[in-house]
């Protein structure tokens, strides 16, 4: 007998209430159509007051009493409550047995974790607080509100446990830290406040643990709690738009969200907030250093690189091993990690992969500092062609590890970042496009949503100067000679040992300089410490000259000094220094003499400014006293301050000299250029400007010689410190870390300003000038100096956009505003229009987009080309960035940089926020749900359907009455009376393809009520191609029916097919109390015999369970099902047909003929059973709202299926 329409029904459980005991079992009590309150109850003022979430177990059913097949079973809405505020949603149940607490459980799921917070857990965090702190290194991001995050504790042992919270406040203060007795470190403390109380007491690490590498293995970590959307979600939504008939393959829902948990939506205040995107940026320098040492390899034990690494260029052997560094890893050619690496430390922690003692490590890497830099950022649309593969050429070049991408998906943010060797990867490891130079390939996991923003962050390395390996001139030793000295200069030190100063330049046993007055002596071989050098020469007779010394503060910009001398006699010659500096320090000095034509100046000399720090003791008191020298000109550098003697003149009768200096360098510029209109897009290019020093102070000093007569000198100097100096001299600092020196028999590295030879410290740094000076060094070595490698700051790269979101969305409109400084000192205050707009200075443009809180900043001048033909001579000009606008008469404009400074700049707004509810009042935990309580109900790859409700009157209700509803292709036809009484599916025949009722010759009106009233629905069925957070959906064939926006688009929950079975029949020697599916032990010597005598299961009465028949003799047995429990006893020797009491007949029934022979005490049958059924949760959320008793809550299931028809029907 064919399954008919009566024979479908939706069966409540066992417990229909919102106790964790709800659900259970499915009864034989149906959820009647039509009946108010059946499945919820209704609404109550307290659920309108403060939301709610209600959970009701279902299942569908066949209830035949045979087991004919129900195919291709699927439940949907067909019509959503009138309230909006009210939303009606489905998932699958876990089992036939799940209960409510299951049921929590799985739609909380929702949030996982996801990766470790940077930074850690600070100390113990007790039970009943409302607020943790956060211990964070400068540059690590700080949580945003709302942004959810889980605290684990002994994560992965069998005591763990884990608690998710929800920010709605978070502050920070910098705070000093003890990190040994001797040493302390700044920190980045965040005290985040959040909604709920600690369940339990978390214990993280104190900062002196957490700078030993302490294992967090008995201690609290914080993760980022990630979307995991464990549930699938199934609900319906009104068509936003009206849709004609085979016109197309998309439809505009008014959502594709549902709301599974209620929220309150409030207005946050953000104040004072700093968008600047601080990124950890290398500096990365150009030489290569090589590792040769023995390490002991050991689980959780860690070891320094002399240096740090620059990603992506570390290499070592380790057991013959190759291992390549990868995204903060080091990983062999296979991918396997065995070690964790701290690129701005230098830091190999080793994994438990590799556990092999002392080792040999060798191996090489590229050395890099790390800087703490503002992000540069750039941005592109989705358009609503969207795919999955997006491409963008940035301005300039990321420094490996250090480009971030967030794209949004669904109304969720995914991020993206490079591993360090041109890969792009999310947070699971996938591979998401490549990086090459400045071109960026994303492919993103899913579609990204329509109008919604691909976001790029990274690090630039435009500012530094590199210098990488080449030859230093040989460690020297200095003194100062105060004497006016005539002639040639004799140094003797040792037995035999012999220089000699002439015309400035030492030959002999040593090399060096004699300049202005400054002895550089470098012995070809190193001397002992402490020796001493003897140093002879002839010098003007004190009387015989007169010192010079005025100071000028001519405040000039342009870099030109003029001076004048009148010494007021005769003189013979003359020797100045002119110190110069701007409004830092002193930065360069030029040693003038008189020319050969006696009437003139000429240079003689060029030197930059060194300091050296001698500790200075009195009791337990020590100072620092940092004493000034000037170093003369290691080589000449484009980048160096270069005095040029623009004109002098010397008259030796009556004393009086004139000159005028001009001090320039060539200086690299990075500018930022806003190229293009519309669309802009920051480039970044560089150049070489000549910059005049701004003359602040000009120190002349020197002496003249006003006779010739002169007498010997003699004084000793002692070796007690040997100085290299670096390749160039610049006014701008050496990065710390960054130096590399092979000298002297040494490998020589920075280390904070001390300089190590392995880890023995052996000298200093002065990272202002770059001279480095040893105070141990070893006798006998060869006096030669190599660069390794070392970087010089320049200055930073300006910044001259902004792209971010706010840490909370939607704002409220018209509600951002900005202040920021430029880099000239002016002062900006921004507001934002209605539509999006910057608006408050011609400097500032962009735009904002309120509904995703999304902000484009840029500062530029627009120019109109025409107007400003200088523009063309300016440094940052290229043809390239001018740009036509079309709206004003294809007048061509470009753009002039404004930069600001990064530190200056704060937002304020006004954001929507969700206020968290009562968990125990909503009956689910909002903190592991999305903010606004909504989840997608339809997602790419669907099964979905639209219906229409459509009525007639019926004008006649005669037996044998035909009707044509006027459509075609329905999905059901159901007919009531006037009082809303179903009639019977038995007296109606009904043609779905025809769209024609009949009432049968069988049907009687004196049950009903007239008039007769056919409520009957179109219908379309479609996969899901594409969604967008927008509403749109695209499916895979078009719609085959006019819709209204009265329509209800449904995603499909589908059952499959139903159909009653018992199955895996197998006997098993022994019981073992487990229910296996597989045979445990030995098979019993008896066997059921089910093949000619099958266990017969009606779709009415079987229940999905796995069944134990237990022998407690040759014939008799308990029978147990895993679920029900026992349920009774039988024997094979009559039928066995143990009663469902839900339904008053048998779940199964065995005949006695299959029983055979041969039974055994503690013998088992085991067998299982499939019901036709199938279980399913029905949630109902409550929204916060005014309303009545008298609203209509209602909302119609429909269970849909196909029945195996005979060919004909």
């Amino acid at each position: 007998m064919a399954i008919t329409q009566n024979d479908l029904e939706i069966l409540k459980s066992e417990v229909m209430n919102d106790t964790d005991e709800g659900g259970g079992l499915p009864t034989a009590e149906a959820v009647v159509d039509g009946v108010s309150n059946n499945l919820f109850p209704d609404v109550s003022d307290i659920d309108r007051l403060l939301g709610r979430v209600r959970l009701r177990k279902v299942s569908l059913a066949v209830k035949t009493a045979n087991a004919e097949l129900l195919q291709a079973t699927r439940m949907l809405f067909t019509e959503l409550p009138d309230n909006e505020n009210i939303s009606v949603f489905a998932f699958k149940a876990t089992d036939f047995a799940d209960r409510r607490s299951d049921a929590q459980n799985k739609i909380e799921s929702y949030l996982a974790f996801g990766t470790k917070w940077a930074g850690h857990l600070l100390e113990t965090q007790l039970a009943g607080q409302r607020v943790i702190q956060i211990s964070l290194d400068k540059g690590d991001p700080i949580p945003s509100v709302s942004q959810p995050l889980v605290l684990v504790q002994n994560e992965g042992q069998s005591d763990e446990f884990y608690q998710y919270i929800r920010p709605l406040k978070i502050d920070t203060t910098e705070r000093r830290f003890q990190r040994t007795s001797s040493e302390s470190v700044t920190r980045t403390v965040a005290t985040i406040e959040f909604g709920d109380v600690l369940q339990h007491t978390f214990n993280g690490l104190t900062v002196q643990e957490h700078a030993q590498n302490a294992s967090t293995k008995r201690r609290a970590i914080l993760r980022e709690a990630r979307v995991a959307d464990a549930a699938k979600y199934y609900s319906a939504s009104k068509l936003a738009e009206p849709v004609t008939a085979m016109t197309s393959r998309q439809v505009r829902l008014n959502s594709i969200y549902t709301q599974v948990v209620p929220s309150t939506q409030v207005e946050t205040p953000i104040l004072q907030r700093d968008p600047a995107n601080q990124v950890a940026t290398q500096a990365r320098g150009d030489g290569v250093i090589t590792i040769s040492q023995s390490v002991n390899v050991a689980t959780n034990t860690a070891f320094n690189l002399p240096s740090g690494v620059s990603v992506g260029t570390l290499s070592l052997t380790v057991n013959y091993t190759q291992l390549t560094d990868r995204d903060g890893e080091l990983v062999n050619g296979q991918g396997v990690a065995y070690a964790s690496i701290k690129y701005g430390v230098g830091q190999i922690t080793w994994y438990d992969s590799l556990n092999l003692g002392q080792q040999a490590i060798t191996g090489s890497y590229k050395p890099a500092s790390e800087f703490t830099r503002v992000a540069q950022t750039d941005y592109q649309v989705v358009d609503d062609n969207a795919g999955y593969n997006y491409v963008r050429e940035l301005g300039a070049e990321p420094v490996p590890n250090s480009l971030k991408i967030t794209y949004t998906v669904g109304g969720n943010n995914y991020l993206v970042h490079d591993d360090g060797r041109g890969n792009l990867i999310d947070d699971d490891g996938n591979g998401r496009g490549t990086v090459q130079g400045k071109t960026v390939l994303l492919t993103t996991a899913a579609i990204p949503d329509a109008a919604s923003y691909i976001i790029y962050s990274f690090g630039v390395d435009l500012d530094t100067v590199k210098y990488g390996e080449q030859a230093l001139l040989p460690a020297y030793h200095a003194a100062i000679i105060e004497d006016e000295v005539v002639g040639d200069i004799t140094i003797t030190w040792g037995d035999d040992k012999t220089a000699t100063a002439s015309n400035g330049v030492i030959t002999g046993d040593a090399t060096g300089t004699f300049e202005g007055r400054e002895l550089h002596i470098a012995p070809k071989e190193t001397v002992a410490k402490d020796t001493v050098f003897t140093v002879t020469y002839n010098k003007v007779l004190d009387s015989m000259t007169t010192a010079i010394n005025a100071s000028h503060s001519p405040q000039n910009s342009s870099g030109v000094f003029t001076g004048s001398i009148d010494v007021a006699d005769a003189i013979e010659g003359v020797d100045l220094q002119v110190a110069f500096s701007d409004q830092r320090q002193p930065q360069v000095m030029v040693v003038l003499g008189v020319a050969d034509n006696n009437n003139s100046l000429f240079v003689k000399g060029v030197f930059s400014p060194s300091y050296q720090s001698t500790p200075q003791y009195s009791g337990n008191m020590m100072t620092v006293e940092t004493k000034l020298s000037w170093m003369p000109y290691a080589s000449s550098s484009a980048n160096d301050w270069t005095p040029v003697l623009v004109s002098s003149s010397v008259n030796k009768s009556t004393g009086k000299i004139d000159f005028t200096i001009k001090v320039t360098r060539k200086k690299k510029v990075t500018d930022v250029v806003m190229v293009g209109g519309l669309n802009k897009k920051p480039v970044f290019s560089t150049s070489d400007v000549n910059e005049p020093l701004f003359i602040e102070t000009a120190q002349v000093t020197g002496i003249a010689t006003l006779g010739a007569s002169t007498e010997s000198a003699t004084f000793d100097m002692t070796a007690d410190k040997l100085l290299i100096a670096p390749p160039v001299a610049s006014d701008t600092p050496v990065v710390s870390g960054s130096v590399f020196v092979d000298a002297v028999g040494y490998s020589l590295r920075d280390d904070n300003g001390r300089v190590k030879d392995g880890d023995t410290v052996v000298g200093d740094i002065n990272l202002d000038s770059g001279v480095i000076e040893l105070t141990t060094w070893q006798a006998g070595q060869q006096n030669t100096a190599t660069l390794k490698s070392m970087l010089r700051e320049n200055d930073p790269v300006p910044l001259a956009n902004l792209i971010f979101r706010t840490p909370v969305a939607p704002l409220k409109k018209a509600s951002l505003q900005i202040s920021a400084e430029l880099a000239d000192g002016t002062m900006l205050s921004l507001s934002t229009d209605a539509q999006g707009g910057i608006t408050g200075s011609k400097y500032a443009h962009g735009t904002v987009d309120f509904k995703a809180g999304f902000v484009a900043l840029y500062f530029y001048e627009k120019l109109k080309v025409s107007d400003n033909p200088d523009v063309a001579t300016e440094p940052w000009y290229s043809v390239d960035n001018v740009y036509t606008e079309t709206a004003t008469g294809n007048t061509q404009f470009i753009n002039r940089p404004q930069y600001v400074k990064p530190d200056s700049i704060r937002y304020n707004a006004i954001a929507y926020s969700y206020l968290p509810l009562d968990k125990e009042l909503i009956g689910l935990d909002p903190v592991r749900l999305p903010t606004d309580g909504r989840v997608p109900f339809v997602r790419k790859g669907d099964s979905i359907a639209i219906t229409e409700l459509k009525t007639m009157e019926l004008p006649t209700n005669a037996p044998n009455d035909t009707f044509d509803l006027g459509f075609e292709r329905l999905s059901d036809v159901n007919v009531v009376d006037a009082d809303g009484l179903k009639v019977d599916s038995d007296y109606l025949d009904i043609d779905l393809d025809a769209g024609t009722l009949t009432l049968n010759s069988t049907f009687d009106m004196s049950f009903y009520t007239a008039p007769l009233t056919a409520k009957y629905r179109i219908m379309d069925i479609a996969l899901v191609i594409e969604t967008d957070i927008s509403g749109r959906v695209t499916l895979s064939t078009p719609i085959t029916h006019d819709y209204s926006t009265a329509a209800v688009f449904s995603s499909m929950l589908l059952a499959g097919d139903m159909q009653a079975l018992a199955q895996n029949v197998f006997s098993q020697k022994s019981w073992t109390k487990v229910f296996s599916d597989t045979l445990i032990g030995d098979r019993a010597e008896a066997q059921l015999q089910v093949t000619n005598n099958p266990i017969v299961v009606t779709n009415r009465d079987a229940i999905e369970e796995r069944w134990a028949l237990v022998f407690t003799g040759s014939t008799s047995f308990r029978i147990i099902g895993e679920t029900v429990g026992e349920i009774g006893t039988g024997t094979t020797n009559s039928v066995t047909s143990p009663l469902n009491p839900m339904t008053g007949y048998p779940y199964f029934t065995i005949p006695s003929e299959a029983w055979g022979s041969g039974w055994s005490a503690n013998n088992v049958v085991r067998f299982n059973t499939a019901a036709a059924k199938y279980p399913i949760w029905i949630g109902n959320a409550i929204q916060q709202h005014q309303g009545s008793s008298k609203d209509n809550y209602d909302f119609t299931i429909g269970y849909h299926a196909n029945i195996d028809r005979e060919r004909g029907e």
